[in-house]
């Protein structure tokens, strides 16, 4: 039998990683992390149903030089309440300084590909408190 790992309200680490599985254009600057944008990975993701996304700030929480990606904080309004709705998230984005993409996300050491890969195979393993993760996509 295989194995499957609680994540919360969007029950096994598995089925959270199956339902992000979508079409969905993977933003390339924070202005492109939109509502609709967002209501559509969560919506897709499983995370809410009843609910959308009105609203999203967005604000940077890390870049540069020396972080392997740009790393963002997103507060998120909904119209209603829902069980389960995260009211902020982080995403990361690839970053925008070649030195960083040209050691980072060269073969054998994409980091991008890694932190997916343990987000989605190695975290469940672990007795360890981790984020979930909504969506995951290298480009």
């Amino acid at each position: 039998m295989e194995e499957s790992w609680p994540l919360g309200p969007l029950g096994t680490v598995k089925q959270a990683w199956e339902k992000t599985l979508i079409h969905v254009e993977i933003p390339d600057q924070p202005e492109e992390m939109t509502p609709g944008w967002l209501d559509s990975v969560l919506r897709a993701g499983g995370v809410i149903s009843t609910s959308r996304v009105l609203d999203c700030d967005v604000s940077v929480f890390a870049e540069g030089v020396g972080f392997v990606s740009r790393v963002f904080r997103i507060g998120v309004t909904y119209d209603a309440r829902e069980e389960g709705a995260p009211a902020s998230l982080v995403a990361k984005l690839h970053s925008k300084h070649p030195q960083n993409d040209r050691y980072w996300g060269t073969p054998g050491r994409n980091a991008y590909e890694k932190e997916q890969r343990f987000y989605r195979d190695i975290a469940p393993t672990l007795e360890l408190k981790t984020p979930g993760c909504y969506l995951g996509a290298t480009g």
